[in-house]
């Protein structure tokens, strides 16, 4: 689905979807990582920071929606790499798979700076025991939103010439 007019780059679409598991795990433990930075700087072992480093079954789902706009994001961004030439034998395929996830990251780590950001996600997808799943949904979504202070065009879909009858 197309998400702006340039969003035409399929193989970068199809790694992005291949990686989709990976990366949502990849942003948990570095949302852990970065909870325990900034929550517990002396990395003292309660009870909840326990918990939390043993828990290895997390709401994969909780974190899809974001993946994904954070997806679109980076091909907005970037939509005008579909013709580049790569000289070191790789296929675009593996070029695009170090590309994103080195992007996706950078950003995850540059978000959680932010305790909020860190608190959004242990809640939804470590801890998932609130049943406000869909309020900590949006959090995130406007999280991320406020965060590259970006607004990407709704879906489009082929317009209809509608005629007006005289």
């Amino acid at each position: 689905m197309k998400y702006f007019d340039q969003d035409k780059n399929y193989i970068l679409k199809q790694v992005q979807k291949d990686l989709t598991e990976q990366l949502c795990r990849r942003l948990i433990q570095l949302t852990i990582e970065s909870f325990q930075r900034i929550e517990n700087p002396l990395g003292l072992e309660d009870d909840f920071i326990i918990e939390l480093k043993k828990t290895k079954a997390y709401n994969l789902r909780f974190i899809e929606t974001s993946y994904e706009k954070l997806s679109v994001i980076y091909r907005y961004l970037n939509a005008n790499n579909q013709l580049e030439f790569i000289w070191d034998g790789r296929s675009h395929y593996e070029k695009y798979i170090d590309d994103w996830t080195e992007a996706f990251e950078n950003w995850i780590r540059n978000m959680g700076y932010n305790p909020s950001f860190n608190r959004i996600i242990i809640k939804g997808a470590i801890l998932y025991s609130d049943s406000n799943q869909e309020f900590l949904r949006q959090q995130l979504q406007r999280f991320i939103s406020n965060f590259f202070a970006i607004k990407l065009p709704a879906k489009t879909k082929k317009k209809v010439k509608s005629r007006k009858s005289a």
